[in-house]
């Protein structure tokens, strides 16, 4: 009889839930991570569509300004919802930027709300007027999503050297 009562036949109540919870926490585990990758796969076609309407919006504002360019580069005056070119012939051009997005201006690596940055109106005689590179078309948040970078005829600020790779001496 007493054989009986201490046969190891089946599983105790406490293994049997011991099975359950891992196994409940390994399905809650996968639903976890499959839900994280659809927010994610989410935000990704969101940004798609954005950097391809930006994409769109840039070649748009490229093709517009091919039709001023090249100008002088003290003929740039922009804000962040606009940009006024003022043509070879003397003609203004005023580019607005797309809804919901912003234009930045970008000169020595760096990018600036306004073009002539503040405080270039008043540059000691003999200072170069720093250049003007590219027009970044940024989201409303003002991050750069693309630049426009611009062909412009502005006076050489030195003379490149092409062997050395460096600028030499101020030009005049």
């Amino acid at each position: 009889m007493k054989a009986a009562l201490t046969s190891d036949d089946g599983f105790t109540l406490a293994e049997a839930m011991m099975s359950l919870l891992v196994i409940g926490l390994a399905f809650g585990g996968l639903i976890q991570v499959a839900a994280q990758g659809a927010k994610t796969q989410a935000r990704s076609i969101v940004h798609q569509k954005d950097m391809k309407l930006a994409d769109q919006q840039a070649k748009k504002l490229e093709a517009e300004f091919e039709m001023t360019v090249p100008a002088d580069g003290e003929d740039f005056t922009g804000r962040r919802d606009y940009l006024s070119v003022n043509d070879q012939v003397g003609h203004a051009h005023l580019y607005r930027a797309p809804t919901g997005w912003q234009l930045n201006y970008v000169s020595g690596g760096k990018l600036f709300h306004q073009w002539p940055r503040q405080g270039d109106e008043t540059l000691a005689v003999g200072e170069d007027r720093p250049r003007l590179e590219a027009v970044a078309l940024s989201d409303a948040k003002g991050t750069p999503i693309t630049l426009i970078k611009l062909r412009t005829e502005q006076a050489a600020t030195c003379q490149f050297d092409m062997i050395s790779r460096q600028c030499r001496g101020a030009r005049s």
